[in-house]
């Protein structure tokens, strides 16, 4: 957990992100699973685990998500650029602090297609990879 921030323009306009960087069975999988077992749901009222091994994987979750949050049957007509922005605006217009867990990313470039932006304080993500260069 992260220590007090001002609650400045920028803040709001960030989404939090952790990234947890290892070789394969270290355990980052574990201790993620852990964290979301302790904090939700306390802090988290929604707490989603994505399978960002690739875009198709992501995807397939993104439909299920938007399903689930929708109350809905997945639409599977939905082209991907219209999933992906349904669920981010459906995340940003949330009043339910959210976690994303991007699970063993091996392309860091999709964190900018499927994080939603400028849900300030209340959204957050963790990122597992085993590539240790920063993605920032």
């Amino acid at each position: 957990k992260g220590g007090g921030t001002t609650n400045t323009k920028e803040n709001q306009r960030i989404v939090r992100k952790i990234e947890v960087a290892g070789m394969g069975g270290v355990g980052k999988t574990q201790l993620v699973t852990e964290y979301c077992y302790r904090y939700f749901p306390s802090e988290y009222g929604l707490v989603v685990w994505l399978n960002a091994e690739t875009v198709d994987t992501l995807v397939t979750d993104y439909r299920q998500l938007l399903a689930d949050l929708a109350n809905v049957d997945a639409d599977m007509d939905k082209s991907t650029d219209e999933l992906v922005g349904e669920v981010k605006s459906r995340l940003f217009r949330s009043n339910v602090p959210w976690l994303l867990v991007f699970d063993n990313i091996e392309d860091h470039a999709l964190l900018d297609k499927f994080v939603p932006r400028g849900a300030g304080t209340k959204g957050h993500v963790i990122v597992t990879t085993r590539h240790m260069e920063s993605s920032e």
